[in-house]
């Protein structure tokens, strides 16, 4: 599989969302395959059941290191929202490059986000985007979405917070990446204004991308 000149913009929520910072990642879909949309709430058997057992390996992963755990409070929950409310914008680590900003506000108080926000590249406004950030209780994650209002085309993630840690890690739902590549988001809370958000494209134990960025929190000037 080689990779395409398309791009893909991927969610960045959350602190996640986060919030939700969009930023682009290299689309690794052949260019004559076909996207494949999978939503868990909406598909066959044996791709619901895929999708549940990624939802369920990365839980395990959680439950196993530094006293994560799979379920969260609603006190919990409502904390992790809470703290993406504000206006914030993503840097791209090596080159301090803009890469989105975006601001996030109450939906549902202590459930859920909407935000809205505009994704850069190459340091140019390339599109708009809006989007919300909710916990699926059934599955035990946090689901983003989010929207582009130009290409009108909708993409989702899961991810499981570790409550004591700050650290979320994720995997895109939709559209879903091909069978041989594995794509991993991960969100770690530096302070109360920083966060450090990557993601790793990888095909077996080769890493075919790898980037990083810093989510910064925009404090009004009095």
């Amino acid at each position: 599989m080689k990779k395409s000149d398309l791009m893909v913009f991927l969610l960045v929520l959350s602190g996640s969302f986060l919030a939700v910072s969009a930023f682009l990642l290299p689309d690794l879909f052949s260019q004559n395959e076909e996207i494949k949309i999978l939503d868990i709430q909406n598909v066959g058997p044996d791709k619901e059941e895929k999708n549940q057992k990624k939802n369920d390996d990365l839980i395990s992963k959680v439950e196993k290191g530094d006293g994560g755990r799979a379920k969260l409070t609603d006190e919990e929950i409502s904390e992790h929202l809470e703290f993406w409310i504000g206006k914030w914008e993503g840097y791209d680590k090596p080159s301090n490059e803009i890469g989105d900003k975006f601001e996030s506000k109450w939906k549902e108080k202590g459930k859920s986000l909407a935000f809205v926000g505009i994704a850069f590249e190459d340091g140019e406004q390339k599109d708009t985007y809006k989007g919300s950030i909710h916990y699926n209780r059934e599955l035990n994650v946090f689901v983003d979405t989010l929207t582009y209002e130009k290409s009108g085309v909708t993409y989702k993630r899961h991810s499981v917070l570790d409550p004591e840690s700050g650290v979320r890690n994720g995997f895109p739902v939709e559209p879903e990446p091909p069978e041989d590549i594995e794509v991993k988001f991960k969100w770690k809370v530096i302070n109360r204004n920083n966060i450090d958000y990557s993601f790793k494209v990888l095909r077996g134990n080769e890493t075919l991308n790898y980037k990083e960025f810093r989510v910064k929190r925009q404090i009004e000037k009095l």
